[in-house]
Formats: C-alpha cells, structure tokens, sequence
C-alpha cells in the first residue's frame, strides 16, 4: 500500500499563532497552493482520507473536486489539540504562562498542553486509525491523506519504525507530498522486512532483517535512486527488476 501523505493549505490567520483543533477555514493562499498540488497531480489515488478541521476538509475538497472522488473524514487525523494556548502566539505564551510552557518544552512527548494533548495523545489516535486503515484495506490502489504537520508526524513515525523523539526530523510543509509505499518483502532479496520507503527522506531507502541503514551509507545513493533501492548485504544496492 502506498500512502501520500499532504498537509492542509494555510489557514486564515493560522500565521505566527498556535492552531491545533482551531477550526480555521482555508486562506486564499492556502487555496491557491492546492489549486497548484491538484493540477500536478496526474494520477488519482484509490482512496482520500482528511482530517475534519476546516482548513483539512477544504484542501481535500480541492482534490476530490480535480478526480470526483468522496473524500473520507476521520477526526483522529487532527493536529495536536494546545488547549487553553490555541489562538495565542508562542510569544504571548511564553509571556503569560512561562512555566507551563517551559515544562511542556522539556517533555512535550508526554506532558499535555494545559487543557489538551500530549504527542503521546496524539500518536494513540492517529496510530489507531492507521492501524485500523492498514488493516481492513488492500494493497491496491493508494490512498492520500490529507492532514496536518503533527499528525502527518506521527503516521511517518509509525510507518518508519521511528521513535517519537524522531519526530521532528520530518519537514513537512503546507500543500507538499510525501510519499510512502510499504513492502513487507525487501523487493530484490525477498526477506521480510516490514519496511516502509519514503521518497525525498534522507534515510529512504530499503532496509532488510528489521535493521535501519545508517543514515551515510543512505547519502551515498543518488537522490534518484533513494525509495527503491535496497542495500543491504545481499542486494548491495541493486534496483528491483
């Protein structure tokens, strides 16, 4: 199964000040970057999923309007939920409630916003629904999510093996497409693998036996070639025929 995962377009005044379960509705240029990623895009996917917050629904729209597609709405892909700090800048913040913030700073993975959710939080909901997802649907056919940089985070953290700390070593920009393809067999030696590749990631490579290739020997694949090629010792870095 291939996953393409997108983050929503901007959203109206979400600029410089904390969004996470704020319903803001899609920007104009929110808009208009989707416009641009829909018109790119050649081929439809299977299946749409989005988050339900407006500024996720309404990037979705965008896309499913392009390949008359009903887009899939699940609550459990929303962005963190900064509770009492939603609306407010990190400044005001950091101003206002110093403490609270400083703590959360230092252990964002399991302390929870005042009034909302840790990254633990959100990692439980979002790995449920893909669990869930991973389960009942095929291989064929892929499917695109659209939702946001911190659960989009944590899909990758899940679909990569990668530890919650890891989290942030993800970009992920508004209206930019990640692509995911899961194989459960290395494509050239065949052994078992559970691995996923991640085109346009530093580390994208195959890897074989449940072992992580080292991040240098990742880089000395060319950019071309990362996401389909195995190196391992067996493979020794020949593409799949």
């Amino acid at each position: 199964m291939r996953f393409l995962l997108v983050r929503h377009g901007i959203g109206e005044g979400q600029e410089g000040v904390v969004t996470g379960h704020t319903d803001l509705p899609l920007s104009a240029r929110g808009r208009g970057d989707f416009v641009a990623l829909a018109r790119s895009l050649v081929e439809p996917p299977a299946r749409l999923v989005t988050s339900d917050l407006r500024r996720a629904r309404e990037s979705a729209a965008i896309l499913a309007e392009r390949w008359g597609i009903e887009p899939i709405v699940d609550s459990r892909l929303r962005e963190l939920n900064f509770g009492e700090w939603e609306g407010h800048s990190w400044k005001e913040i950091e101003e206002s409630d110093g403490e609270r913030l400083g703590r959360w700073m230092r252990d964002w993975i399991h302390e929870r916003t005042p009034g909302g959710e840790s990254f633990t939080d959100l990692l439980e909901r979002v790995w449920e629904w893909l669990d869930e997802w991973r389960q009942r649907r095929s291989s064929n056919g892929d499917t695109m999510v659209v939702a946001h940089a911190g659960s989009i985070r944590a899909m990758l953290c899940r679909l990569l093996k990668a530890a919650p700390e890891e989290a942030f070593a993800f970009q992920v920009a508004h209206a930019r497409l990640i692509s995911m393809t899961e194989e459960s067999k290395c494509p050239l030696c065949g052994v078992e693998n559970d691995c996923a590749v991640a085109a346009g990631r530093s580390v994208s490579a195959c890897w074989c036996s449940g072992e992580r290739i080292p991040a240098d020997l990742v880089e000395r694949i060319s950019p071309e070639r990362r996401g389909e090629a195995c190196i391992c010792s067996t493979c020794a870095g020949r593409r799949p025929s």
